[in-house]
């Protein structure tokens, strides 16, 4: 969980097109994740054991906000995320992970029919 909020706050802290995250599976996922989506491009710069920093060549991410905490885990099941989806029209979505698929977004969980631990909401 310490990985997801380190990558929360140096994304939000960022200066410039450089960021440079801690070399985890999650962050790895959630660049991963926010590729995908058309969300974030951006080029590798440089990659070793302890961290990966890239070059941002676009991106539309207004805010980025930490959903579950260390004290505080949020769950997300399938049923619920249909009716954020459909009481809250935004653009935003949520970022979550699952046992079965590992870290996708709220629109793929709503196509897979599953739920999940919520880690970040995109908007």
């Amino acid at each position: 969980m310490q990985q997801i909020v380190d990558f929360t706050i140096r994304f939000r802290n960022l200066r410039g097109s450089r960021l440079k995250v801690r070399n985890t599976k999650w962050s790895r996922g959630i660049l991963g994740v926010l590729e995908s989506s058309k969300y974030l491009s951006y080029t590798l710069v440089s990659r070793d054991l302890k961290y990966i920093e890239i070059e941002i060549i676009s991106s539309s991410i207004r805010n980025l906000k930490l959903i579950s905490k260390g004290s505080r885990v949020v769950y997300l099941g399938y049923k619920e995320l249909l009716r954020e989806s459909r009481l809250k029209k935004t653009s935003g979505f949520f970022i979550l992970t699952t046992s079965e698929w590992g870290i996708i977004t709220s629109i793929e969980a709503l196509r897979l029919g599953v739920g999940g631990k919520v880690l970040l909401k995109v908007e």
